[in-house]
């Protein structure tokens, strides 16, 4: 006889339960993240506990996870670490002729093999032209001489994510890239050089975007709160207007999109009492050699 599928929402819905009464909460309020309850759970609880009440408490929990304690940036650090490891390996393994999956398939083992498991990867990694558009998984795309890859790698390690991005070219660079790539890179440090506490999301993201108007805009964030989610608060972004704390680990990102290709560089960082620290420790460089 064939098995029977096993169900894994109503396997969760009795130890939800279990947790429930053991807790004595038949009778309580509840804070929900009001998006993200399922129905078929909130159906289940309030058809059995009628007495329950839930009531939103989205933002509470957004800044609650916007503020890390120190387990939460050590693992975002050791996170961090195998960005570190990936983007190492985007250095050791581009070459000529391959394609960017090639490419991706040797990163990927490299940063899974340096802690023996497998784990999640959002990523971008793209090459030539495709540089232009931001990012994008990787394609049968091959690398030619003169072309620019950019990889913005982002792995999740035992719940925390990391993630940060490079930009690099097989060859000799023109004078425009060469330049747009020191105008990015002073525009990151610039702003790890501005954090610090009470500075506003909203104004270090106008610092970036003053610091690289003379080439344009980019149509994206400047960068983003990282932890257990891979996109959080603080959103680096020109409507955000929440005070910076310590413990607030940020992952920024400039950029500079072009006809032809695009270069953006990523760190992250984690606010301290008087400034920021630098969790990723890999050494943006342009060229190939």
């Amino acid at each position: 006889m064939y098995e029977k599928p096993l169900d894994f929402t109503a396997q969760f819905l009795l130890k939800l339960h279990e947790a429930l009464r053991e807790s004595n909460l038949s009778n309580a309020l509840i804070g929900i993240e009001q998006n993200s309850l399922p129905f078929v759970i909130s159906q289940s609880i309030t058809s059995a506990y009628p007495k329950i009440k839930f009531v939103d408490v989205t933002n509470e929990i957004t800044y609650l996870k916007a503020l890390k304690d120190s387990d939460e940036i050590e693992n975002i650090r050791k996170a961090t670490a195998l960005c570190d490891i990936g983007q190492a390996a985007v250095l050791k393994h581009a070459k000529i002729g391959m394609t960017e999956l090639e490419l991706f398939s040797l990163v990927r083992t490299e940063m899974e093999a340096s802690v023996g498991k497998r784990v999640p990867i959002m990523l971008d990694l793209v090459s030539g032209a495709r540089t232009k558009d931001g990012g994008g998984i990787p394609s049968n795309n091959i690398i030619r001489y003169g072309d620019l890859i950019l990889s913005d790698l982002t792995p999740c390690l035992n719940g925390y994510w990391g993630d940060t991005c490079n930009t690099i070219i097989i060859g000799e660079p023109t004078t425009e890239q060469s330049k747009h790539y020191k105008l990015v890179q002073q525009a990151l440090q610039s702003a790890i050089d501005f954090i610090k506490p009470g500075i506003k999301a909203n104004e270090v993201d106008q610092l970036l975007r003053k610091h690289l108007s003379s080439v344009g805009v980019y149509g994206h964030h400047s960068g983003h709160g990282i932890g257990t989610s891979y996109h959080e608060e603080p959103r680096i972004a020109p409507y955000n207007e929440m005070p910076l704390e310590p413990n607030m680990v940020i992952a920024l990102e400039p950029a500079v999109y072009r006809n032809g290709y695009g270069i953006r560089l990523e760190h992250i960082v984690n606010v301290t009492t008087t400034g920021c620290e630098v969790l990723s420790k890999f050494n943006h460089q342009f060229r190939k050699f």
